[in-house]
């Protein structure tokens, strides 16, 4: 895999939904370039199309207008090649197979063989802290170890770019922010890129490189907050002077955004 293989490029984006007297802009004349291997967050009002820009970024939604780059490829492409993978905030998980059978499933899929699918899901089960719990069902699973379930699955084939969607979003805090220092542990441990949306300003600045702030609808870039903190990021961060003024600045942004509806000029 080449080193460039994880870099995402926006390029004038544009998505719309509807036909043409009644279009719904989603996100507009978005231009980004997330460079391989880092980490970058979304953030932005509900219906500032976060949530679009990432089914763009792996080639489920086809733009409007502009050009979306994986690794070199469109957006579709990369996502044929399985250099893209998902998780969404409900880890859908099939409730008949045991955790090691769910990660399986894409790589049945792709045709790995049996041997190829258990060496690797016994890999990403043991990526994630969950070797233990390989053949147990998802009913017997906590809602947060579900969700590693469902990261494991998305990092079975070592993707080259991994996009998020609120994964944590359903879950307790208590269990968010250890899933938070969880997800940095995997990822140290890949050379994925994430593109990460969620609601939250904190983690947001905690987990991220950057955090790219979406405006309300239409969904523009008005700020990117390169997050001051080193690596690797500890609980005691979460409380640091530095991820405190980062949150305050995206706040403030956000609150700009509300005050400018339709974003900067």
């Amino acid at each position: 895999m080449s080193s460039n293989a994880g870099t995402i490029q926006f390029e004038q984006l544009t998505v719309a939904f509807g036909p043409a007297a009644r279009t719904v802009i989603a996100v507009e004349q978005i231009s980004l370039e997330i460079a391989a291997g880092s980490f970058v967050a979304l953030v932005g009002p509900s219906g500032s199309g976060k949530s679009t820009l990432l089914r763009a970024a792996g080639g489920l939604i086809t733009p409007t207008s502009g050009h979306i780059r994986v690794g070199g490829r469109s957006a579709t492409a990369a996502r044929l090649a399985r250099q893209v993978s998902f998780v969404f905030q409900q880890p859908v998980l099939l409730a008949w197979h045991t955790a090691q059978a769910n990660v399986e499933v894409p790589l049945r899929i792709f045709g790995w063989s049996r041997a190829e699918r258990q060496r690797a899901a016994q890999q990403s089960l043991e990526l994630v802290g969950l070797s233990r719990f390989a053949h147990a069902y998802p009913h017997q699973l906590s809602g947060g170890m579900q969700q590693r379930v469902a990261l494991a699955r998305a990092l079975a084939f070592a993707p080259s770019v991994l996009l998020m969607d609120e994964p944590f979003a359903a879950l307790d805090e208590i269990t968010r922010e250890r899933l938070n220092g969880e997800l940095l542990n995997v990822w140290a441990q890949t050379n994925a890129t994430v593109l990460f949306v969620t609601h939250s300003l904190a983690e947001a600045a905690f987990l991220a490189d950057e955090v790219v702030v979406l405006s309300a609808h239409p969904g523009r870039i008005i700020a990117r907050e390169r997050v001051p903190l080193p690596r690797p990021r500890t609980a005691e961060m979460l409380v640091a002077p530095e991820l405190l003024a980062c949150v305050a600045r995206l706040r403030l942004h956000l609150a700009r955004s509300f005050a400018e509806p339709h974003g900067p000029p």
